[in-house]
């Protein structure tokens, strides 16, 4: 894969990220029913007074922070961050996530974490488990 398909085919994601993504996809993908990339949750930075309001549309979706990849499956929905080294500021990002998802989109389904990865520490993974965060080494 080329370094262009892979950031139009798996948008946000980094030519390295996309191909452990697609090694998840070959090994574990059929247990989801769809995914969606790159979703903005939270409202953004503020929108300063002294800015245009023609560009408070792109403003918002500039700042707003974006899941990697959200999967679908019959037991509820998994928010995935997708990182060639599965360390501790992912364990943030993914808490993060998971609360702002809530806030903007009103879930009524279970929602899970995971990170994948082709690495993760022994330390790391601990803490990862602590939190009920699914680790995928590809």
């Amino acid at each position: 894969m080329t370094e262009e398909t892979a950031t139009q085919k798996f948008p946000h994601l980094l030519p390295e990220e996309s191909e452990i993504w697609e090694r998840f996809i070959s090994v574990l993908g059929e247990n989801y029913t769809s995914f969606s990339y790159d979703v903005r949750v939270g409202d953004g930075a503020p929108f300063g007074k002294e800015k245009d309001e023609k560009y408070r549309e792109m403003w918002t979706a500039l700042t707003q922070k974006r899941i990697d990849v959200i999967g679908y499956s019959p037991e509820g929905i998994t928010i995935f961050e997708i990182r060639p080294r599965a360390d501790l500021p992912i364990l943030g990002k993914l808490l993060g996530y998971r609360t702002l998802y809530f806030r903007t989109f009103h879930p009524t389904e279970k929602i899970f974490l995971a990170v994948v990865s082709d690495r993760v520490d022994d330390d790391d993974a601990v803490v990862f488990s602590a939190h009920d965060i699914k680790i995928f080494i590809v």
